[in-house]
C-alpha cells in the first residue's frame, strides 16, 4: 500500500494497515503503521487497547 506523504511535493511513502479485531464484541481498530519494525507495531498494539479500553468504559458507565 503506498501513502502519501507530502501532497504539495508529491512525495510517497510505503506504509502497512495494522487491524485489531475483538471477535466477540465485533470492535475493530485499524491504523496505518510507516514501518514494520517491533517499534512501530508496538506502538499500534498500544493504540488499540488504548482504543478499546476508552470503548469499554464509555459503555460501561
Amino acid at each position: 500500500m503506498t501513502v502519501v506523504v507530502d501532497r504539495l511535493k508529491g512525495k510517497t511513502q510505503q506504509g502497512h494497515l495494522f487491524v485489531a479485531v475483538l471477535g466477540a464484541s465485533s470492535l475493530a481498530f485499524a491504523e496505518e503503521a510507516l514501518e514494520r519494525e517491533a517499534s512501530g507495531l508496538a506502538g499500534c498494539h498500544v493504540n488499540a487497547i488504548e482504543a478499546f479500553v476508552a470503548w469499554e468504559t464509555a459503555v460501561v458507565r
